[in-house]
């Protein structure tokens, strides 16, 4: 990431989110974020992201998908396309360890830093009930919690 792309502080309290698209070839555009606020509601730390998704699903309705990825991940295998026909009757697709989430209820078996997200109501949906887990004043261990 160049300096000029650096993430900039913000203060928690600023409704702001600036981004700036790029056109990847394919049909495809990234979006990279380089300042972002909590969007009118008081996120921790890696939470204000879904804010950021829920607006460019409504900016993007064009879009079918929208792969999420943090500003520190990196892509070590330049030629690998998705195979979005594999995801087909799929809305969300994430790493995670299935047996941490559905044997022991963990919360915390998902990864959140890379996922490809379908712009559709159920997405929105899930979008809305994730967010009150990231409330500042939510304990994390409570925010999970089936």
């Amino acid at each position: 990431m160049s300096s000029s792309m650096a993430p900039r502080s913000v203060p928690e309290r600023d409704v702001h989110a600036q981004t700036q698209d790029r056109e990847l070839g394919h049909g495809e555009k990234a979006v990279a974020s380089v300042e972002l606020g909590t969007l009118g509601m008081e996120l921790a730390g890696y939470w204000v992201k879904l804010p950021l998704i829920r607006k460019l699903m409504f900016s993007h309705p064009e879009v079918e998908w929208i792969w999420w990825m943090d500003s520190d991940a990196m892509f070590t295998d330049m030629v690998f396309e998705i195979p979005l026909g594999k995801y087909d009757k799929h809305n969300l697709v994430i790493h995670g360890y299935p047996d941490l989430l559905l044997d022991q209820k963990s919360w915390i078996a998902l990864n959140t830093r890379s996922f490809l997200f379908r712009n559709c109501q159920w997405s929105l949906d899930l979008l809305d009930a994730w967010a009150p887990m990231g409330l500042k004043e939510l304990i994390r261990e409570e925010a999970g919690r089936f």
